[in-house]
Protein backbone atom coordinates (compact mmCIF):
# COMPACT_ATOMS: atom_id res chain seq x y z
CA UNK A 1 0.00 0.00 0.00
CA UNK A 2 2.69 2.36 0.75
CA UNK A 3 3.92 1.84 -2.42
CA UNK A 4 0.88 2.64 -4.16
CA UNK A 5 0.90 6.18 -1.93
CA UNK A 6 4.49 6.93 -3.02
CA UNK A 7 3.78 6.14 -6.78
CA UNK A 8 0.63 8.25 -6.77
CA UNK A 9 2.54 11.17 -4.90
CA UNK A 10 5.25 11.39 -7.05
CA UNK A 11 2.75 11.15 -10.47
CA UNK A 12 0.44 14.08 -8.88
CA UNK A 13 4.19 15.78 -8.49
CA UNK A 14 5.33 14.89 -11.71
CA UNK A 15 2.22 16.81 -13.18
CA UNK A 16 2.23 19.18 -11.38
CA UNK A 17 6.05 20.28 -12.68
CA UNK A 18 4.90 19.56 -16.32
CA UNK A 19 1.75 21.66 -15.91
CA UNK A 20 4.05 24.89 -14.62
CA UNK A 21 6.92 24.08 -17.40
CA UNK A 22 3.86 24.60 -19.98
CA UNK A 23 2.99 28.24 -18.66
CA UNK A 24 5.38 29.83 -21.18
CA UNK A 25 8.78 28.58 -22.98
CA UNK A 26 11.38 30.94 -21.04
CA UNK A 27 10.62 28.26 -18.11
CA UNK A 28 13.74 25.62 -18.63
CA UNK A 29 13.10 23.90 -15.15
CA UNK A 30 10.72 23.14 -12.20
CA UNK A 31 11.49 21.12 -9.15
CA UNK A 32 9.53 20.13 -6.06
CA UNK A 33 12.18 20.19 -3.02
CA UNK A 34 11.39 18.97 0.53
CA UNK A 35 12.54 21.24 3.41
CA UNK A 36 16.11 20.59 3.47
CA UNK A 37 16.12 21.52 -0.10
CA UNK A 38 16.72 17.45 -1.88
CA UNK A 39 14.75 17.17 -4.93
CA UNK A 40 11.80 15.08 -4.56
CA UNK A 41 10.73 15.67 -8.53
CA UNK A 42 12.14 17.07 -11.45
CA UNK A 43 11.17 17.97 -15.11
CA UNK A 44 12.89 20.12 -17.33
CA UNK A 45 13.05 21.91 -20.86
CA UNK A 46 16.47 22.47 -20.71
CA UNK A 47 18.90 22.38 -17.95
CA UNK A 48 21.44 24.87 -19.18
CA UNK A 49 20.49 27.62 -15.74
CA UNK A 50 22.03 24.48 -13.26
CA UNK A 51 24.03 22.26 -15.67
CA UNK A 52 27.66 24.02 -14.86
CA UNK A 53 26.82 23.64 -11.34
CA UNK A 54 28.42 21.22 -9.65
CA UNK A 55 26.18 18.64 -7.32
CA UNK A 56 26.78 20.81 -4.28
CA UNK A 57 26.42 24.02 -5.71
CA UNK A 58 23.06 22.77 -6.96
CA UNK A 59 22.09 21.54 -3.35
CA UNK A 60 23.35 24.89 -2.23
CA UNK A 61 21.25 26.84 -4.38
CA UNK A 62 17.95 24.93 -3.69
CA UNK A 63 18.81 24.99 0.23
CA UNK A 64 18.93 28.13 0.04
CA UNK A 65 15.60 28.53 -1.94
CA UNK A 66 14.27 25.93 1.09
CA UNK A 67 15.59 27.91 4.24
CA UNK A 68 14.22 31.41 2.19
CA UNK A 69 10.50 30.62 2.74
CA UNK A 70 10.96 28.50 6.00
CA UNK A 71 12.39 31.80 7.15
CA UNK A 72 9.13 33.37 5.95
CA UNK A 73 6.86 31.52 7.95
CA UNK A 74 8.38 33.31 10.91
CA UNK A 75 5.82 36.49 9.89
CA UNK A 76 2.81 34.39 8.74
CA UNK A 77 1.13 35.68 12.14
CA UNK A 78 1.84 39.28 11.23
CA UNK A 79 1.48 39.18 7.25
CA UNK A 80 0.03 35.85 6.03
CA UNK A 81 1.32 33.21 4.42
CA UNK A 82 3.55 33.38 1.66
CA UNK A 83 2.44 32.95 -1.60
CA UNK A 84 5.62 32.90 -3.59
CA UNK A 85 9.05 34.40 -3.49
CA UNK A 86 11.03 35.97 -6.52
CA UNK A 87 14.85 36.18 -7.27
CA UNK A 88 16.30 37.79 -10.56
CA UNK A 89 19.77 37.45 -11.40
CA UNK A 90 21.41 38.37 -14.36
CA UNK A 91 20.91 35.00 -16.56
CA UNK A 92 17.63 33.91 -14.71
CA UNK A 93 14.86 34.00 -12.47
CA UNK A 94 13.95 32.09 -9.46
CA UNK A 95 10.66 31.37 -8.02
CA UNK A 96 9.89 29.13 -5.04
CA UNK A 97 6.30 28.65 -3.74
CA UNK A 98 5.28 27.01 -0.80
CA UNK A 99 3.62 23.21 -1.06
CA UNK A 100 2.28 21.76 1.86
CA UNK A 101 5.83 20.94 3.52
CA UNK A 102 7.24 20.72 0.36
CA UNK A 103 8.23 23.58 -2.00
CA UNK A 104 8.09 24.26 -5.63
CA UNK A 105 11.06 25.70 -7.50
CA UNK A 106 11.03 27.50 -10.54
CA UNK A 107 13.70 28.35 -12.85
CA UNK A 108 13.30 30.64 -16.22
CA UNK A 109 15.02 32.86 -18.64
CA UNK A 110 15.35 36.45 -17.29
CA UNK A 111 13.23 39.45 -18.47
CA UNK A 112 9.90 38.26 -17.71
CA UNK A 113 7.20 39.86 -15.95
CA UNK A 114 7.28 38.38 -12.16
CA UNK A 115 4.14 39.45 -11.06
CA UNK A 116 2.02 37.80 -13.98
CA UNK A 117 4.45 34.48 -13.54
CA UNK A 118 4.11 34.38 -9.96
CA UNK A 119 0.07 34.46 -10.26
CA UNK A 120 -0.08 31.54 -13.44
CA UNK A 121 1.90 29.59 -10.92
CA UNK A 122 0.06 30.21 -7.88
CA UNK A 123 -2.87 29.47 -9.54
CA UNK A 124 -1.80 25.93 -11.10
CA UNK A 125 -0.38 25.11 -7.68
CA UNK A 126 -3.71 25.87 -5.80
CA UNK A 127 -5.62 24.13 -8.81
CA UNK A 128 -3.46 20.72 -7.53
CA UNK A 129 -2.62 21.24 -4.04
CA UNK A 130 -6.20 19.30 -3.35
CA UNK A 131 -5.22 16.42 -5.04
CA UNK A 132 -1.40 16.50 -4.09
CA UNK A 133 -2.37 17.02 -0.36
CA UNK A 134 -4.41 14.14 -0.29
CA UNK A 135 -1.92 12.15 -1.52
CA UNK A 136 1.14 13.54 0.78
CA UNK A 137 -1.08 12.99 4.06
CA UNK A 138 -2.16 9.78 3.73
Amino acid sequence: MTALLTLERSLQLGRLCSSILEIDKKIQLVVIINQRGRIIEKKMRDDWATKDLIDQKKEMLFMGCALQISMSHDFDPEFGTVRYTFMERKTMTIFSFPLAEDMVVVISEPNITPISFGKKITKIIEDRKTRIKQVILN
